[in-house]
């Protein structure tokens, strides 16, 4: 669809997941916390990835049939 966009987009993603792999290394405090407060959770952190997984398509559903 956008061939062009394919190199800059995988960049973006790359320096973003290694900004995220950089700041886990570096606060091994915080991914503990982190992991700690997700299992003592479950079912709250179950709901924010289903909620996140069905509202994401709900919301770009709308932009994508209205330029067809």
């Amino acid at each position: 669809m956008y061939p062009n966009l394919l190199v800059p987009l995988l960049t973006v993603l790359g320096l973003a997941l290694a900004a995220l792999v950089l700041l886990v290394v570096r606060q091994p405090v915080s991914r503990r916390l982190a992991f700690r407060q997700v299992a003592r959770r479950r079912t709250e952190a179950a709901l924010v990835i289903g909620g996140s997984m069905l509202g994401r398509p709900s919301s770009s559903v709308p932009w994508s049939s209205a330029t067809r």
